[in-house]
């Protein structure tokens, strides 16, 4: 069992001149706390990198292109997270959300949406009963050289930043029709240090690409899946290295819930 994660609010205030024009595409964001890197967790718990849920019959996820076991790069449980974002990913209260990766990026192309070398993956309450121990997880990896896994960090608490907004490489889409002086204005306060996000792993959001948002098509429906489920900006430190240092989304479809796909943004 996983206590729920302990909350703290981060205000953000609108200056009274942006609220109509901004005020109608805020968005909740959650900047997950980590702990030291390298601190072993337990499998259920939210975390970065390191060793997540399997179930007792199942093997470590394989990459669908050079069949070599992939990598945890995030788990969520949602047991832990806030109320609002269990309702906004329209799971339930309970399982998991998973994020999978083949480290051989160069040949398998893990940059691609819904490629086989990569796993989004929502588990839910009812298949976490029978989860392997840590150090069986762990023996899995045995064949495989160390840095083939991510180094861990738990998630120790969250901070809620109660509006997030567009960033500049899709600013100008979202708000279209603004005079030059009132564009300015947006930019610069949207670019300043509270809005900005905190922590290299967000829960909810908007897409923190800097240069380039791309949102990657339901295979289901056809529509743009906007929903941010998490973002992970790259550690040099944890090596995990999106190319040039991007920000990893996993977003949600609004129609299909247990639809998720993987997208880089510079």
């Amino acid at each position: 069992m996983c206590n729920p994660l302990p909350v703290t609010e981060q205000p953000v205030t609108i200056p009274t001149p942006l609220l109509d024009v901004l005020g109608q595409h805020a968005r909740v964001a959650y900047d997950m706390t980590l702990g030291e890197m390298g601190e072993d967790c337990g499998v259920l718990d939210t975390k970065i990198g390191g060793i997540g849920f399997l179930s007792e019959d199942e093997d470590l996820p394989r990459c669908g292109n050079c069949s070599g076991p992939m990598t945890l790069v995030v788990q969520l449980n949602l047991a832990q997270m806030p109320s609002d974002v269990q309702e906004t990913l329209g799971l339930g209260d309970e399982g998991l959300i998973q994020l999978y990766v083949c480290k051989e990026e160069d040949d398998c192309g893990h940059y691609e949406e819904f490629s086989e070398a990569e796993l989004v993956r929502y588990v839910p309450a009812e298949d976490i009963e029978n989860a392997r121990d840590r150090d069986d997880v762990l023996s899995l990896y045995e064949d495989r050289e160390d840095d083939k896994v991510f180094q861990e960090s738990q998630v120790k608490g969250i901070v809620r930043r109660s509006r997030d907004f567009p960033k500049a490489a899709e600013l100008r889409s979202v708000l279209k029709g603004l005079d030059e002086e009132t564009e300015d204005t947006v930019h610069e306060y949207c670019d300043n240090e509270a809005c900005r996000v905190k922590s290299p792993v967000t829960v909810g959001g908007w897409f923190n690409g800097k240069e380039t948002v791309s949102y990657p098509k339901c295979p289901e429906c056809g529509e743009p899946m906007t929903s941010t489920v998490v973002g992970i900006e790259s550690d040099e430190d944890r090596e995990m290295l999106w190319g040039d240092y991007a920000t990893v989304h996993v977003s949600q479809c609004l129609h299909h819930r247990r639809v998720f796909a993987m997208t880089w943004d510079y």
